[in-house]
């Protein structure tokens, strides 16, 4: 038996003003990918090759591609991965299956759901009887138009999506079965009309999922039933399919899976009141650190958080505690990459003047006019040390920090998420000393690593293409929606 597989994940911020472009992914195709991935543990691919390893399944690789999340993917870069994938398939006409690792959350600039665009081209080489299943990220936007087309489906149950490689299992396993004709997989999708922040959504330990994912995990004891996805939607994709949705894959029941994609969708929308985060804004959430004695206390930016695709040049809460005289501060971080090229060429221990920060003012606030001295200069490459991600090798491009009025500024030239506190010691930083640390990213993907010594966590809704309040984006950036919406 032999399987294609591909992988292809980033998410799509369209409120973001940049493009996602083909140098920003990391790209592994044929052979390669077996070499590097196989007996690894942490992604869908993994779960996918190691399982097919156990199957006795013969794997025909094509593309495994990874970028962070930013705006819109290019044309270029949508292109150069159907046509890596579709080529294999000219080549290659004795396939049994098909193993597609997607997000689901991805937009090309041309076309609002470039992933259906992708398996409709696959489906049309392979005709209707090879069966294909997807994993999919938790956060997936998922349209009618994808489940007319795969086989099945299988999502994170997770958040942080520590269960990934458990789906690459899972999927392949049932691919597996429906090619020897043991499966006949049958799929039902409901919508509950909620389009929530992404912010209390973390099964399995907390959030209003958790009730709700224990029940699906009860109703999956069905023989019948093979999957129940909840997938809650990014909510910063202005497209006509964004939202939460409940996928229900069952064996040859349509019915079944249509009755319970509705009870599960009816239960969301019973809670949707649950899914609201309510956080200070910048000024109360400075006030508050102050008031706490001694430090560090954490102001997580979840506004301008580069998890949800944001250009991670917002500059409200560095406004803020200039505007409150705060002298002992660090900031994780404010990607400028003229700003790097100016401190470069000024030089470390030198005094510079920069305009920082804010070259979208419509979802970055205004760009800040200082006068700082440069402390480091650095090639921003560190590996994370903590219980959560740890291991991973970080780049965050060529790294400066500036310290002025006495906030030192970690200022990048890509986005880096700044999930654990290595980042400021790699950048000569003491985090454990400093009354405040700002760091742009949620509480739930970094908590753990600075537990140990933050006094406490702050999440803040400052100004960022990642708002928790939506309407801020429709009504002062962005009129109309990114596409048009047609009657299909």
């Amino acid at each position: 038996m032999k399987f294609l597989i591909a992988s292809l994940l980033t998410e799509s911020n369209t409120f973001c003003p940049e493009k996602n472009t083909l140098e920003h992914f990391q790209i592994i195709r044929g052979q390669e990918i077996i070499k590097q991935i196989r007996g690894t543990k942490g992604s869908f691919i993994a779960g996918v090759i190691n399982t097919a390893d156990k199957l006795g399944v013969e794997l025909l690789p094509t593309i495994v591609a990874y970028a962070n999340p930013f705006g819109p993917i290019t044309k270029e870069a949508f292109d150069f991965f159907l046509n890596g994938i579709l080529s294999h398939l000219d080549n290659h006409k004795d396939i049994d299956g098909i193993a597609l690792c997607l997000h689901g959350g991805i937009v090309a600039e041309h076309i609002f759901d470039p992933e259906v665009e992708l398996v409709l081209e696959i489906r049309r080489k392979v005709g209707k009887k090879t069966p294909i299943v997807c994993t999919l990220d938790m956060h997936a936007n998922i349209s009618s138009r994808l489940i007319a087309i795969v086989n099945a489906i299988f999502g994170n149950n997770e958040n942080p999506h520590l269960d990934s490689y458990e789906r690459g299992v899972e999927a392949t396993e049932v691919l597996y079965k429906i090619a020897k004709g043991e499966l006949e997989p049958v799929m039902a999708v409901e919508k509950p009309g909620i389009l929530p922040p992404t912010l209390y959504m973390n099964p399995p330990k907390s959030g209003p999922l958790v009730e709700i994912f224990n029940e699906v995990f009860e109703r999956e004891k069905d023989s019948r039933i093979i999957n129940i996805n909840i997938a809650v939607g990014f909510p910063w994709a202005d497209i006509p399919h964004a939202g939460m949705s409940v996928i229900v894959v069952a064996d040859k029941e349509k019915k079944l899976a249509e009755e319970v994609a509705q009870e599960f969708s009816e239960k969301l929308w019973k809670k949707r009141h649950e899914f609201i985060p309510k956080l200070p804004s910048t000024e109360e959430a400075v006030e508050e650190a102050l008031s706490i004695e001694g430090g560090p206390v954490i102001l997580a930016d979840v506004a301008d958080n580069p998890g949800d695709g944001t250009t991670q040049d917002s500059t409200e809460i560095l406004h803020a505690l200039l505007k409150k005289g705060v002298k002992d501060a660090a900031i994780a971080v404010i990607r400028d990459p003229e700003a790097v090229k100016k401190c470069i060429a000024t030089g470390v221990r030198n005094e510079v003047e920069l305009s920082l920060g804010g070259k979208d003012p419509r979802t970055s606030g205004e760009p800040i006019q200082l006068v700082g001295k440069i402390k480091t200069i650095s090639d921003g490459l560190f590996v994370t040390r903590g219980p959560l991600y740890g291991g991973a090798q970080v780049d965050m491009g060529r790294t400066v920090v500036v310290e002025t009025h006495g906030i030192e500024i970690i200022i990048t030239e890509e986005t880096c998420n700044p999930v654990d506190p290595e980042i400021f010691r790699r950048n000569g930083i003491r985090p454990s000393r400093k009354k405040i640390l700002v760091i742009k990213t949620f509480k739930m993907h970094s908590e753990p690593n600075y537990r140990s010594f933050a006094k406490k966590f702050i999440e803040v809704d400052a100004l960022g293409q990642a708002t928790i309040d939506l309407k801020r984006l429709k009504w002062k950036n962005i009129p109309r929606p990114l596409f048009p919406i047609d009657d299909d």
